[in-house]
């Protein structure tokens, strides 16, 4: 479960940093 946990975190923190580069290029 420990890389299961690994994996959710990277997924979660490709998600906020294509929003923030999203956002951030749309400004």
């Amino acid at each position: 479960l420990a890389g299961y946990n690994v994996l959710i975190s990277l997924f979660m923190a490709a998600i906020a940093a294509w929003g923030i580069a999203r956002t951030s290029r749309r400004a």
